[in-house]
């Protein structure tokens, strides 16, 4: 069935409002290739912004040099749909108001990737109003197929998916903090014995701020019964809650432009390369492939026979090799957002291998041969 997906096909009816092929995009997107996809999205919003600039003049407006982003805030902002319309500048602007030294956003500390400065009302008293108008920005990016500089944290990503994140999306924003809960939720020694309550102080500014994760948090200890919820608790606060206005803010102003359905086609790391472009030679697919047979390579001969097996349900391969297999061997990609969610599967009857998108070779040569040393993963379909 895989293998069979024609992607001209699919797009083209897609295209014509075949209520299938949408709902194939809807729940499966990821059985269509990225680059058809990418299509698919580009030609949807091309029907829009015709319908939008066929006839409409071009947006004219006076930005003074120098002063492009509070001008461009005075004027873009009071458009919101009619940004649809055509407008120049946007490269420049789109730079100046993703600065993190304007004090919207901020870095993480160890990618450098940009996600909502939390304490954004202290330096904007109209924060909301410009997290909307940055929304835009990157709507009307989106909307004209204009690649843009910055680079979001997936954790920030998820959100304008609109989806939820959970404590494994925690090492996007800070690696050691997940470390520190992992290492909670693992600790064998009296809870109690670290002092933690139900609260986060923060320092913003020079002013220390007490953030309590249930009412009366300050005074609730955590303890070995209740040190679970915490964690969840922390974490939801550092991924969701802190971010939580100015994520709203900023999704509302991207629904202003572009239809966020269609961005639910694609996964975290595809929807940054729809944003910012990429310059890596190989794209995530052909990246997973070359892992793949790397890591077959360098298998023992008995290996390779349950990887087989795994695969096909025989260990030895067809007298007249792979390409007499019925259905043909296929490699279905499943997007994941963390190394340790799942494993390898596979489907025997369509002899199709199902593959997490896992985030380095040995990752995916480790998880490869314990799903097939252990049957894990094993889909008799």
């Amino acid at each position: 069935v895989v293998g069979d997906l024609d992607g001209d096909d699919v797009v083209e009816r897609v295209l014509h409002d075949d209520q299938k092929a949408v709902a194939l995009l809807q729940h499966m997107p990821y059985l269509l290739p990225y680059a058809d996809r990418v299509r698919l999205f580009q030609a949807l919003v091309k029907l829009d912004r015709d319908r939008y600039q066929e006839n409409a003049p071009p947006c004219r407006m006076t930005i003074r040099r120098g002063y492009v982003l509070e001008d461009g805030l005075t004027k873009l902002n009071a458009l919101r749909r009619d940004l649809k319309k055509k407008v120049q500048f946007w490269t420049e602007l789109s730079q100046l108001a993703f600065d993190p030294h304007y004090g919207l956003f901020q870095c993480s500390d160890v990618d450098h990737l940009l996600f909502p400065n939390p304490s954004s009302s202290l330096i904007h008293s109209n924060d909301v109003l410009l997290f909307e108008f940055l929304g835009r920005i990157l709507g009307k990016a989106l909307f004209e197929n204009i690649v843009v500089q910055p680079k979001f944290s997936r954790f920030f990503l998820t959100k304008l998916l609109g989806n939820h994140n959970h404590i494994h999306d925690l090492p996007s924003l800070d690696p050691q903090l997940y470390k520190n809960l992992m290492f909670l939720k693992t600790y064998d020694g009296d809870v109690s014995d670290l002092g933690l309550t139900f609260s986060i102080g923060q320092d913003c500014f020079g002013v220390h701020k007490e953030v309590e994760l249930v009412p009366g948090g300050s005074s609730v200890g955590v303890t070995g019964d209740n040190r679970y919820r915490y964690i969840h608790l922390a974490a939801h606060y550092y991924l969701n809650g802190q971010i939580a206005r100015q994520s709203a803010a900023f999704v509302a102003g991207l629904r202003d432009v572009v239809d966020v359905k269609m961005l639910h086609m694609f996964n975290e790391p595809e929807l940054q390369v729809l944003i910012s472009g990429t310059t890596s030679a190989f794209d995530m697919e052909v990246r997973l492939s070359c892992w793949l047979w790397k890591a077959l390579e360098s298998f023992s001969p008995s290996e390779r026979g349950l990887f087989l097996r795994f695969v096909t349900s025989c260990q030895r391969a067809p007298v007249l090799g792979f390409h007499s297999l019925h259905p043909p061997f296929c490699v279905q990609k499943i997007s994941i957002r963390s190394d340790d969610v799942k494993l390898p599967s596979a489907a025997t009857c369509f002899n199709t291998l199902k593959l997490p998108t896992y985030s380095s070779y040995k990752v995916l040569r480790e998880k490869l041969l314990t799903a097939i040393t252990s049957g894990a993963g094993f889909e008799m379909t």
